[in-house]
């Protein structure tokens, strides 16, 4: 190990191809920004979508007595858990891009946690909300009644003032 650190060829120079004679920085050489990790994107969403749960299904409203954002329980953290126009409890996870298998099994767990834990928690149902999602979770959503997948679409357009 000592040789592999010693070797001077091992090693990478970072400072030279930052700063030129002048010591000015050359911005071509420092590191680009890279895509907004998934896990960003997917607070993102939370807080835009615990804001507007309109957005979702018209009658969503924050239980007062319970955490809307992040509720932890004992089999991991629900992404929005909320009340629709009837009562009901309603647990929303969210996925800033694909959901997948996983998603599924990830809701299907919290939704029984609620039934089991919470007051009227026998009519929850469950909204997986993502960018896209695959034809076998949308073959299992089928099959449970009380799950179903919304799809969001961002977009951002800038328009010159008159």
């Amino acid at each position: 190990m000592c040789s592999v650190l010693s070797d001077p060829k091992n090693w990478l120079d970072l400072t030279s191809k930052e700063e030129q004679s002048d010591g000015e920085i050359d911005e071509a050489s420092l590191p680009q920004p890279h895509p907004p990790d998934l896990s960003l994107l997917e607070r993102d969403l939370q807080k835009f979508v615990s804001r507007n749960l309109d957005v979702i299904e018209r009658g969503l409203k924050a239980d007062p007595g319970f955490q809307l954002e992040e509720y932890i329980i004992d089999v991991g953290r629900i992404d929005l858990l909320c009340k629709d126009a009837e009562g009901n409890w309603v647990v929303i996870e969210l996925k800033a891009d694909w959901a997948g298998d996983d998603a599924v099994g990830q809701i299907l767990g919290y939704m029984n946690w609620v039934k089991e834990n919470l007051p009227n928690g026998s009519t929850v149902r469950g909204i997986i909300v993502c960018k896209n999602t695959t034809g076998r979770v949308k073959a299992a959503i089928k099959w449970v009644p009380r799950l179903s997948v919304r799809r969001f679409n961002l977009s951002f357009k800038i328009e010159e003032m008159s």
